[in-house]
């Protein structure tokens, strides 16, 4: 073989080794570039589940507060209030229970932070029911008691809306 062939084939043959380090360089290149759009994908979609489920927990609060704002003058609850107040907690309890199985899906961390805070709201809400004699027709409303649940649902308000802030902050960091 004279020396003209070899030198071509010494130079095709490092033609396609070019060829495809390039192409294994690139596509690795591809695979980050994926990894890192699917991560931001999935941070942005954590981030508002979280937003949703921890808007869902103020807003339960705030109909707590609502309603008990008005019980202890009235003596009694309204009819009108109480039905009010019965739609707007079911609703809201599930939002609140279906946003929390998706954060929990989505990331445990998050979803543990949050947990304490949806729990202590579902408890006061069953607080407020037994206080305001919503469970039992023949329950007493207990203007002192439903004015101490007011007192711990502003307090909750106050720490979920801390903590809300403190997870945004370090997501905000962490992007």
């Amino acid at each position: 073989m004279s020396s003209d062939i070899q030198s071509a084939i010494i130079g095709a043959l490092a033609g396609l080794v070019g060829i495809l380090v390039g192409a294994v360089s690139q596509r690795s290149l591809e695979m980050k570039r994926w990894r890192q759009t699917r991560q931001d994908e999935l941070r942005r979609e954590t981030r508002g589940i979280a937003g949703e489920l921890a808007g869902s927990v103020a807003e339960f609060i705030h109909t707590m507060l609502w309603y008990t704002y008005f019980v202890p003058d009235a003596g009694q609850a309204p009819d009108d209030l109480v039905k009010q107040y019965k739609d707007e907690s079911h609703r809201l309890i599930g939002r609140i229970v279906g946003a929390r199985a998706k954060l929990a899906a989505m990331d445990h961390d998050i979803h543990e932070r949050l947990n304490p805070f949806i729990d202590r709201a579902l408890a006061l809400s069953e607080s407020i029911d037994d206080a305001t004699g919503i469970i039992a027709a023949d329950s007493r409303v207990d203007g002192e008691k439903i004015e101490q649940l007011n007192r711990e649902a502003r307090q909750l308000m106050d720490d979920v809306n801390r903590a809300t802030r403190a997870l945004y902050e370090g997501s905000a960091k962490a992007t």
